[in-house]
């Protein structure tokens, strides 16, 4: 199993000096199908704060198929998975993850630590933004991983060296992301 880069985990916004660096040279928004069917990308970020985990957020371009997101700690374990959700019409797409959740704890308390965000779709049609133009070992460097059959979201990650730069902007939160 890939632990966490040892100079800290990044969140979506690259909160890392390695992050603001791919995001300063590189990185752009832009939409793009997902890379590969049931395969899931994990997104490390950094809690220094406890909160409860009560959404989930991203921006879809083109809707098709389902999606499943969650929250995984450090060592691979599912805190809160959402389950099979379709994949919304173009535009933001919010998940509750405060109830109704298929597995682990709804509204999860984080205590200070690494974490992972976690998506996969269950299809290549499906169009999500990401961060483009930043390039693979960059997005090694700040933790991201991957895994291939992760559709729905499993109760242990397998964390794999991400072999893509596919980086999809996602966002979870203590509260409903308007």
């Amino acid at each position: 199993m890939l632990a966490a880069p040892s100079f800290g985990a990044c969140s979506l916004n690259f909160s890392t000096l390695v992050g603001q660096e791919a995001m300063a040279t590189n990185g752009a928004t832009s939409a793009a199908v997902w890379p590969q069917a049931s395969a899931a990308v994990y997104i490390p970020f950094q809690v220094i704060i406890p909160w409860k985990v009560n959404s989930f957020a991203f921006r879809v371009n083109t809707q098709s198929g389902n999606c499943d997101v969650g929250i995984f700690d450090e060592g691979g374990t599912c805190l809160v998975a959402k389950g099979a959700t379709v994949v919304g019409a173009a535009g933001l797409q919010v998940v509750d993850l405060s109830a109704s959740v298929s597995r682990g704890t709804a509204g999860v308390q984080l205590g200070v630590g690494t974490y992972y965000m976690a998506m996969s779709v269950d299809n290549i049609t499906a169009s999500v933004f990401r961060i483009a133009n930043v390039q693979v070992p960059v997005l090694r460097a700040c933790g991201l991983r991957q895994q291939t059959s992760a559709y729905p979201l499993p109760a242990t990650a397998t964390f794999a060296t991400l072999g893509n730069n596919y980086c999809p902007n996602v966002i979870c939160g203590p509260n409903p992301i308007v």
